[in-house]
């Protein structure tokens, strides 16, 4: 199922598009693009996130093939190719296809722990202790008042 679908949209000429993206995926990665135990968390997936980059799976796929696959693959139906001809008219003439600078799907490298700021780190760890000292203090009070047995 495509996102729209999953959404309860109507399908059309780009929903088919999407579906053979999702073929195209499996043949190149060995993977299905949105892998889960349970069918909705699979649908809630392709409608929240981009599949996982091919190349991971699969280096040498040539960009320009990997550039359809993504536009295939797009959540919104409007980003897509408008049908299967288009898209089709790309895959047999991969020279002439362009390959954008960077994806969209192309995930940003973790920040070095350094490079974070003191919140993202500090902020956890001060709630958990936080939690801590008010269990403990809690804890104390109901052994102080005798309603926890020692």
């Amino acid at each position: 199922m495509a996102p729209e679908q999953v959404r309860g949209e109507r399908g059309d000429q780009r929903t088919d598009v999407y579906a053979l993206g999702v073929v195209l995926y499996e043949l190149l990665a060995g993977v299905v693009p949105y892998p889960a135990d349970e069918a909705l968390e699979a649908m809630r997936r392709k409608v929240k996130t981009d599949p996982p980059l091919v190349r991971r799976a699969r280096p040498d796929v040539p960009r320009p093939l990997e550039a359809i696959l993504y536009r295939a693959l797009r959540r919104k139906p409007e980003e897509r190719y408008p049908s299967i001809t288009g898209m089709a008219d790309d895959l047999r003439n991969l020279e002439r296809v362009v390959v954008p600078n960077r994806y969209e799907y192309d995930e940003p490298p973790p920040a070095p722990l350094g490079d974070r700021p003191p919140w993202r780190t500090t902020v956890p760890i001060l709630a958990i202790i936080l939690i801590c000292l008010i269990a403990a203090g809690t804890a104390a009070e109901l052994f102080h008042r005798g309603i926890l047995a020692r």
